[in-house]
């Protein structure tokens, strides 16, 4: 039975045997085609019975190909041989002399010429805002700062009745109040409908009466921290609350005016 290769543009005829050596030496790969005159076809070479096993080697071939030649340390022996030779033949450089050091003679400059001082530039008034005392209220006597919008200014007592009866004139009071806050303070920095989503509603409130604190630090009122205050009177009696937050707020718009 004869095999056929693909050789130089035409088909060459092999020995199956010579096909194995092939296929051993790597000259064969498994996917290459091989036509089969039994079969009368084509096919790889990897599907051809008698190749099976022909790409691994056996054995006594992989012990064969695995010998190191004996003299294969001896070429490295004079490969290292031939290195140091070369090193030796190198004649080795001399050693840099010293020279000595010219001095240089100093080169006389100019002197710096002094310019004029600049005229003095008119200092702009400066206004600073008040600090926050370490007690709990707030003296006078500080620095003016910038105007700042006022809030308005209702009777506390009215405006508790008011709310009492009529729960929803509290809700529009608090509503202003946002406002006057913001405008204080000068930034956007509540809105109403954060008060009406859960826990962060809370959140906010707490934040919008610690604010009370802030503005009477910022308009030098006499108005002691009633955060906590605030806050329980708002969950227990809202109008109680309404009334404490109007009668500060009254004292530092007044205070606020004051400074103007």
């Amino acid at each position: 039975m004869a095999f056929h290769l693909h050789r130089n543009g035409q088909s060459v005829p092999y020995e199956i045997s010579v096909l194995r050596d092939m296929a051993r030496r790597g000259e064969l790969a498994q996917d290459e085609y091989v036509y089969v005159d039994e079969k009368g076809e084509w096919i790889g070479a990897a599907q051809v019975p008698e190749l099976h096993g022909a790409w691994s080697l056996s054995e006594n071939e992989a012990t064969v190909a695995m010998e190191i030649p004996a003299d294969f340390g001896a070429m490295f022996d004079e490969l290292e041989a031939r290195k140091k030779a070369q090193q030796a033949a190198v004649p080795e450089a001399p050693a840099p002399v010293a020279q000595p050091v010219r001095q240089s003679q100093p080169v006389s400059q100019p002197a710096p010429q002094r310019q004029a001082a600049p005229d003095p530039v008119p200092q702009r008034q400066m206004y600073e805002e008040p600090r926050a005392s370490s007690g709990g209220g707030n003296s006078g006597g500080r620095s003016r700062g910038p105007a700042r919008p006022v809030g308005e200014t209702l009777d506390p007592t009215k405006t508790t009745i008011i709310s009492f009866l009529c729960s929803i004139y509290g809700l529009i009071w608090f509503f202003k109040r946002i406002s006057e806050v913001n405008q204080f303070l000068g930034e956007q920095r509540f809105s109403w409908w954060h008060f009406l989503i859960p826990v962060w509603g809370i959140i906010q409130l707490w934040k919008f009466l610690k604010s009370i604190n802030e503005m009477a630090q910022l308009s030098g009122a006499q108005v002691d921290d009633g955060t906590v205050k605030y806050l329980v009177c708002w969950m227990c009696f809202m109008p109680l609350a309404i009334y404490f937050i109007q009668t500060d707020l009254n004292t530092i718009w007044s205070a606020a005016n004051n400074r103007r």
